[in-house]
This record gives structure tokens, C-alpha cells and sequence, in this order.
């Protein structure tokens, strides 16, 4: 399930939020995720073969769980709080009440009203703008393909904050990478 969070239901999300992500990037995108599926182990015959038939999946995915248990409310709020504990600074602490509104919002406008109710999310300022940021990101994305200098603008922009995302989960912490001990041990049998 999380080869597709990291996959179809990213690009869709993407999507929801503005983003212009057209149906061949879509498929590449999906397919990197497919082969980092198979390098960490996945049973090939798990994997979708494509952005359609990994949405469909999604969807079956959806009818077979149910609704969210006090197991899932745990997990949701308990990520959030993680994110709202990870405010080190003054300024942090300020900003993480609008954080966490924008947060919400955000898994809101991806999961859904009733989704969201049901882990129980809050409702907030920021779930009430969104869908303007949403109109505006569209925008932003129809220019961003015409003009190369903005694309690179955007490029350098994206990077920067990705840098500073992971320095700031890292928290000085080298980062590292060990492979699973269950890809050293050669071919599986079969």
C-alpha cells in the first residue's frame, strides 16, 4: 500500500492541489515507484503495471478498509502532534498553529470532508482558502510550462525548500541508508 501513497495516490494529490502533472509524467513517476517497489522488495506481481490499474487498485483498496478506527485517529493525531513537538525555535512556535491549520487543510481537500471527519481533523482557516491556492497553483503551473526561466526559477525554489525540509528533519543527523539485510541475501527461491 505505501508503493501506491508514494505513487498514484502522490500524483493525484499533486493534481488536487493544482499541480500540472500530465499523464507522461504521471507514468513515469509511477513507474520509478514500481522499480523502487521491486529494489526493496516487493514481489514484482504486487506491483500495478500502470497509473490506471494502480488506481483502480487504490480504489478497491478504499472499499475493503472501512472507516477509520480509534487505531487510525491515533495514528493521524499522533503524527500531527510529531510535527507540531518538532518546532525548536521561537519563531517555530508561532508558526506552528498555522502550520498545522494548513496541515489539515491540506489532507482535507486530498482525503476528502467525510474522510477527514471520520480521523478526526480539524476544520480550519486555511481549509476555507485552499481551493483559491488550488486556482492559483493552476495558474502558476500554465506559466511555469511556457517560460523556461520560470521553470528554473521553480526548480531552484523546489530544491531549496527540499534541502531545508530534510536538513530540518535531519537535525545535524547524518543521513544514512542502510539496504535491508534481505537484499544481500541473493535470489529468492521459485
Amino acid at each position: 500500500a505505501t508503493i501506491y501513497l508514494f505513487s498514484t495516490v502522490f500524483t493525484g494529490g499533486l493534481r488536487i492541489l493544482g499541480m500540472d502533472v500530465s499523464e507522461d509524467e504521471g507514468d513515469d513517476y509511477f513507474h520509478l515507484w514500481r522499480y523502487v517497489g521491486v529494489m526493496i522488495g516487493v514481489e514484482p506481481e504486487l506491483l500495478p503495471w500502470s497509473e490506471a490499474d494502480a488506481a483502480a487498485d487504490v480504489e478497491l483498496i478504499h472499499a475493503i478498509n472501512g472507516e477509520p478506527d480509534d487505531d487510525s485517529r491515533a495514528l493521524t493525531s499522533a503524527l500531527f502532534v510529531a510535527a507540531e513537538e518538532s518546532a525548536t525555535t521561537a519563531i517555530e512556535r508561532r508558526l506552528s498553529g498555522a502550520r498545522m491549520d494548513l496541515m489539515n487543510a491540506i489532507c482535507r481537500r486530498l482525503i476528502g470532508d467525510e474522510f477527514a471527519d471520520a480521523l478526526g481533523l480539524e476544520r480550519g482557516y486555511a481549509g476555507r482558502v485552499l481551493p483559491l491556492a488550488s486556482t492559483l497553483v493552476a495558474g502558476v503551473e500554465r506559466l511555469r510550462r511556457r517560460s523556461g526561466r520560470l521553470a528554473a526559477l521553480a526548480e531552484r525554489a523546489s530544491a531549496a525548500y527540499w534541502e531545508a525540509t530534510v536538513e530540518t528533519g535531519l537535525r545535524g543527523v547524518p543521513a544514512t541508508f542502510s539496504l535491508p539485510r534481505g537484499l544481500f541475501a541473493g535470489p529468492r527461491p521459485g
